[in-house]
């Protein structure tokens, strides 16, 4: 079961939506681009296709941290399960916007499937 906090901010939460557009990024060969409620979101390669149903959490969303942890999305190799794998996400698990070869990126994108993996 999925909650929000009693403190939530309408603003901030992930949403489900389905996706409806993929461009290849400008100055990388293994990144797509997908614009969502006009911002756009990087993702890896082939990884998105129209059509595909995803999460997608706007920029400053916090995000569970053992969610986090558990699919090794945390740059602190030492947060996640499999300490291995570095990944997206500072300490505090916000969505934070950045660039990426020159292009922005606002916001995350994740398989809704990710919802039942970890629980």
């Amino acid at each position: 079961m999925f909650t929000k906090s009693e403190k939530h901010n309408p603003n901030y939460l992930c949403e489900i939506v389905r996706i409806d557009n993929v461009r290849p990024h400008t100055n990388a060969d293994k990144l797509d681009i997908v614009t969502i409620y006009g911002n756009n979101i990087i993702v890896a390669k082939d990884s998105v296709k129209v059509g595909d149903i995803m999460a997608y959490a706007p920029v400053e969303c916090a995000l569970n941290k053992d969610f986090l942890s558990k699919l090794n999305q945390f740059e602190d190799k030492a947060l996640n399960a499999d300490q291995n794998i570095k990944g997206f996400f500072n300490k505090h698990g916000r969505v934070r916007a950045i660039k990426l070869r020159g292009e922005a990126s606002q916001g995350f994108l994740f398989p809704i499937e990710w919802m039942w993996i970890w629980l």
